[in-house]
């Protein structure tokens, strides 16, 4: 960060902290109080200085420490300044970014790591501080870092076998084109990946004038196989892919990496196959793991698996490889050495990953795989997820009595305990207002609605569904949990192609959770989209439909397919169950869904008519004999005589 976007707070025993801001043009001093110590009586939260949660008598004067979170942080400085606050130190309570923002008092935002100094200091009795511009701190800032609020890896789907991120650039506090909220133009500081995409779609611009006809999965590749590591907050060298991905992009490096990792539209057509994207113009599917892209993942392994890359050249010579990290697997590249003649060629080559002996199982592995060559190296981020089981995370069952097969992949020889707990019902969740059949919420397109829960401790896995009842509109679900003090954190966000949503965490921490639904588009004219939210929650105690996995004992071959099948009975017709087999010294899990179909209507028995008897006549006629009932015929089950089928008729409603 610049220096002209940091100020210092000096405490009044000497200690400084370097912190974020814009708005501490000159030097500030007074007495220092913590927010909470001068809070109004019975404010929730005055530490976190909402608004209306000052005491003007106890504020007015003084610098206050507002801790970060529940209100916005303009809002923070805002209520300072209403109660004569002269200045604020915003501190964050975890790891987060310091913003640079316009508050309406001399500010300076500090990071977690100087919080419990600052606070303690400040409920000290005659406590002083001063802000000043600038870094006064001599504290170096370790850089650069991926900001903390920056998603991170492993991605749950494609089963593991995809490093996200792909890279990093930098993306805190960037002077950006913005409008104010009348929509005038003009300038902010703004971050987040829409900060960092525009650094990597600029270089890539400038890639594509010295190569005018590379195609976009050259252009990834130069990027990623030369980005260099980032550091964290101690300044320590970071190599995880899950953080940083391949790396921060190195201007100059890459636009001559030597060796590229290409791709085209059939191999991404063959990607979307494997994943279960329709398209107009289907390829055959491309297992994930062997797409040609410059990194390289396996979410499970539990046996020998071989991965094949090929590279293209922009110049003569010869590449070495070499592999760094991936503790407890043995990694062996064929061949070792590539050469080239001139540009253009390509050259394929494998890469062996075995699971070592006593390695650590159903841990992330990471490291990289490095071909050094003429004028440099390229890089790519591996990683591996050796496991002592490849189980399905979910299987689907139907009917009120039934069963489901399921196989999983072994990466142990011996035996594997399996559990069973489940299977239980779903609960619709209801608004604490209005009818009790009605929908958990509505939401218009772009708005979202919220729902408390809360979770008992013990639960082995809990399952959110979001689903529209219009079976089309399209929404975002979200599960936050609470923190003792109101604030939240997100946990789980869950977005698809697919019109309904769900959230699945195994072993939840007991507590106040909110679920969020927000509908990116809804369906047709309509303003609202109604939307059923079910929970369901897997505990220990024994649940319904005697569910149970035979054999509970699974004999298993290192890398040899074995299958486990899931039973129940009796459960209730028109429901929906779910239920949780776990693996004995895994963090594998196998959600089973079971659907039971609706209860059938009862096919009505006509009553008899009797048959008329003809008025007599003058004529004489002979006898007629007794009327005989005329009977509408019914199906009848095989070996059911017609009265026990009746006498069942009465007594369940159904045949």
């Amino acid at each position: 960060m610049p220096d002209s976007y940091l100020a210092t707070v000096t405490l009044g025993d000497g200690r400084k902290y370097a912190g974020g801001s814009i708005t501490v043009s000159s030097r500030v001093s007074g007495p220092l109080v913590r927010a909470s110590a001068v809070g109004v009586a019975g404010a929730r939260s005055p530490g976190r200085c909402g608004k209306g949660t000052l005491d003007p008598a106890k504020a007015k004067g003084r610098i206050v420490q507002c801790d970060r979170g529940v209100s916005a942080r303009l809002e923070k400085g805002d209520e300072v300044r209403r109660v004569g606050g002269i200045g604020m130190v915003l501190t964050d309570v975890e790891a987060d970014t310091e913003d640079l923002d316009a508050h309406s008092v001399p500010t300076v935002h500090l990071d977690a790591d100087a919080r419990p100094a600052v606070a303690a200091y400040a409920a000290t009795a005659g406590a002083t501080a001063t802000l000043t511009p600038g870094d006064t701190s001599g504290v170096e800032r370790p850089a650069p870092q991926v900001a903390d609020f920056s998603s991170r890896g492993p991605v749950a789907e494609d089963g593991g076998d995809l490093i996200k991120p792909d890279i990093t650039a930098p993306g805190v506090d960037i002077l950006a084109a913005s409008a104010d909220v009348d929509g005038r133009p003009g300038y902010a500081l703004e971050s987040g990946t829409s900060m960092s995409s525009p650094h990597i779609a600029g270089l890539a611009l400038v890639y594509l004038g010295l190569h005018p006809r590379a195609t976009p999965a050259e252009v990834k590749s130069a990027m990623m196989t030369t980005a260099t590591d980032t550091v964290d907050a101690q300044g320590a060298t970071v190599t995880d892919p899950f953080v940083q991905g391949a790396g921060e992009i190195a201007p100059g490096r890459y636009l001559h990496p030597g060796l590229v990792y290409a791709s085209g539209p059939r191999d991404w057509a063959g990607f979307a196959a494997e994943t279960g994207l329709a398209l107009p113009d289907p390829a055959a599917p491309v297992p994930v793991a062997q797409l040609n892209l410059p990194s390289l993942a396996v979410g499970s392994l539990t046996a020998d698996r071989t991965i094949t890359r090929t590279v293209t050249s922009q110049t003569a010579g010869t590449w070495a490889a070499s592999v760094q990290g991936l503790d407890g697997v043995d990694v062996t590249v064929t061949p070792a050495r590539l050469t080239f003649t001139g540009p253009g060629q390509t050259r394929a080559f494998r890469v062996r990953l075995s699971p070592r002996a006593g390695g650590a199982s159903d841990a992330w592995s990471t490291g990289s795989l490095t071909w050094s060559g003429p004028g440099g190296t390229v890089r790519s981020p591996v990683a591996v997820r050796p496991r002592e089981v490849d189980a399905p995370p979910s299987a689907t069952g139907a009917g009120s009595t039934g069963e489901v097969a399921v196989t999983v992949t072994p990466g142990v020889t011996g035996r594997i305990d399996l559990a069973a707990s489940g299977l239980v019902p779903g609960r619709v969740l209801r608004p604490s207002t209005g009818p009790r059949t009605g929908p958990t919420g509505s939401v218009a397109e772009g708005d979202r609605f919220d729902h408390p829960i809360t979770v008992a401790a013990g639960v082995r896995a809990l399952v959110i569904d979001a689903v529209p009842r219009d079976g089309v509109s399209d929404l975002t679900l979200e599960l936050a949990r609470v923190a003792a003090d109101g604030s939240s954190e997100v946990v789980e966000t869950r977005t698809s192609s697919s019109p309904s949503e769900r959230i699945v965490l195994t072993a939840p921490p007991a507590g106040r959770y909110v679920v969020g639904v927000q509908a990116e588009a809804v369906a047709g004219s309509a303003k609202e989209a109604d939307v059923d939210v079910t929970r369901y929650d897997v505990t220990a105690a024994r649940g319904q439909g005697s569910f149970a996995v035979a054999p509970a004992q699974l004999p298993v071959t290192q890398g040899r397919k074995a299958t486990w099948t899931a039973s129940w009975s009796g459960l209730a017709a028109g429901a929906r169950y779910v239920g949780l087999v776990s693996y004995s010294g895994t963090d594998a899990t196998t959600l089973v869904d079971v659907v039971t179909p609706p209860m059938s209507t009862p096919t009505p028995t006509p009553t008899p008519t009797p048959t008329p008897t003809p008025p007599p006549t003058s004529a004489p006629a002979p006898a007629t004999p007794a009327p005989t009932p005329s009977v509408v015929s019914a199906p009848v089950a095989a070996g059911t005589p017609p009265d026990a089928r009746r006498v069942r008729e009465g007594r369940h409603g159904s045949v």
